[in-house]
């Protein structure tokens, strides 16, 4: 805010300064879920850049993505769909059909497509971002489970909110790497990842498949894997969450830790609202008995030797419940357990200790993110008369066998939920990255930013609070 004060003041409010101090400040407010902020600057963005530029320049085309991508995102179709299209129109004619930096433009508009229920239109766009976009995108490909009913409202494959048997499919997600960004990011700590901003993920039409492809695909994505051979990486996502964007996280974690071996995301209904919070809650056994049966019938058929795991809020009692129950079950050999990354877990913390004892019996190795500042789980504990496992009150949950981090000072303010924190911040991607590639510990031996503290409780990590800048 304060360069676009200063742009403002030096040039005027017409300036193509300011459109770009608009534009990124825009990008920033959407990524903390600010839209109502967002789209005024868009708009405005885009009005000035029309004024400043001439027709057809690919400063105006950015703009108009970026809005596009916005409404997009809002699934707003009818307000996507011309901004869209009349980009890459821009993009071709300026730089030619072959060249990169169209790839990304072509995913956002085949997802659009996508979303349409127009395969026939969104797959050409994919297969030709693929073939021009070598540095400017990666393609990560997610094998799901989910128990979630058929949205048959939706032009589309689409999953919404409410209970359905088990199914499988895979997509394609395309993710723009930095050589397609479209705004500088601030600096950030040594060693921090990049971390890829969700909404700029396209994907390729969703399918829905039967269990032997979906082992087919997975074992061709796992035999090509060099960074992590014969492993599996499995997302388990919490409450609050639609089926599009627990793929999207799924994708974002698996490309910021750079794993290449087969990414899978298990998807429960959850309702997607925050209001829909509590009732959440009341699908957890049954998603249970469905993730066990996907990891029965998909990952363990793929012939992996390890298998690690990333959960989210109550997405962890899905996934402690069903680990649980496959540590009491020795009857057939199964993968090995990795690491078991545990964030912001909405457990009881008698219930966590229980449950992750038993499965560290068979295996895996725990990481425990916490933090004082997570709202969601705040008032959680406050219905329940009870902390949960991953808030932090007057002190944190010490487990045997848990690596506990206090993570608060990644929290990104004092009005934001701070519950995704795990996923967001840099810090804490880069860490998750280095637990799942070489299972170092304790902690602060595998980065300087945590410091490690000895209570009478037991031995805890915090997060060390970024230095101010000078």
């Amino acid at each position: 805010r304060r360069a676009l004060a200063i742009d403002e003041t030096s040039f005027g409010p017409e300036h193509p300064n300011v459109a770009r101090d608009l534009n990124n400040l825009a990008g920033l407010l959407q990524a903390t879920n600010r839209l109502a902020e967002a789209e005024p600057l868009m708009r405005r963005a885009l009005a000035i850049g029309e004024k400043a530029y001439v027709p057809g320049h690919p400063m105006v085309a950015l703009l108009q993505e970026n809005l596009g991508g916005f409404y997009k995102a809002q699934k707003r179709i009818g307000d996507a769909q011309p901004l869209l299209e009349a980009a890459l129109a821009i993009k071709e004619k300026a730089f030619g059909p072959a060249d990169p930096r169209l790839a990304y433009s072509l995913t956002q508009l085949g997802d659009l497509y996508r979303l349409q229920g127009q395969c026939a239109r969104a797959d050409p766009l994919f297969l030709r971002a693929r073939a021009i976009g070598a540095g400017t995108l990666r393609e990560v490909p997610v094998l799901f489970g989910t128990d979630r009913k058929r949205d048959e409202k939706e032009a589309g494959v689409a999953f919404g909110g409410e209970r359905a048997g088990l199914s499988f499919g895979l997509v394609i997600v395309s993710v723009p790497t930095a050589a397609a960004r479209t705004a500088p990011r601030p600096a950030g700590r040594d060693g921090a990842a990049e971390i890829t901003e969700t909404q700029r993920l396209a994907m390729a039409c969703i399918e829905v498949v039967e269990d032997r492809r979906a082992v087919e695909a997975a074992r061709s994505r796992i035999a090509a894997a060099t960074a992590y051979p014969r492993q599996a990486f499995v997302f388990v996502h919490g409450y609050n969450v639609t089926f599009d964007n627990a793929l999207r996280r799924a994708a974002q974690i698996a490309n910021d830790i750079g794993f290449d071996g087969g990414v899978f995301l298990f998807s429960w209904p959850s309702r997607g609202r925050l209001l829909d919070y509590f009732s959440d809650r009341e699908t957890v056994d049954l998603a249970t008995l469905h993730l066990r049966q996907f990891l029965d019938r998909i990952v363990a058929e793929t012939d992996v030797a390890k298998v690690h795991f990333v959960a989210h809020s109550m997405g962890n009692m899905v996934l402690l419940r069903a680990l649980e129950r496959i540590a009491g079950d020795g009857a057939r050999p199964r993968p090995a357990l990795g690491e078991i990354v545990t964030a912001a877990p909405d457990i009881d913390p008698d219930l966590f200790a229980e449950m992750t004892s038993a499965i560290r019996a068979r295996g895996g190795a725990f990481t425990l993110y916490a933090s004082r500042g997570d709202w969601a789980l705040r008032l959680s504990g406050w219905m329940r008369d009870r902390t949960r496992a991953g808030f932090i009150g007057e002190k944190p949950l010490i487990v045997p066998g848990v690596d506990t981090i206090d993570v608060t000072a990644a929290g990104t303010g004092l009005f934001s939920l701070n519950h995704d924190i795990y996923a967001s911040s840099p810090v804490l991607v880069a860490d998750m990255r280095r637990i799942i590639e070489a299972g170092e510990r304790p902690p602060d031996k595998r980065t300087r930013e945590f410091e490690r503290l000895d209570t009478k409780e037991g031995t805890y990590w915090r997060l060390r609070r970024a230095q101010a800048a000078p």
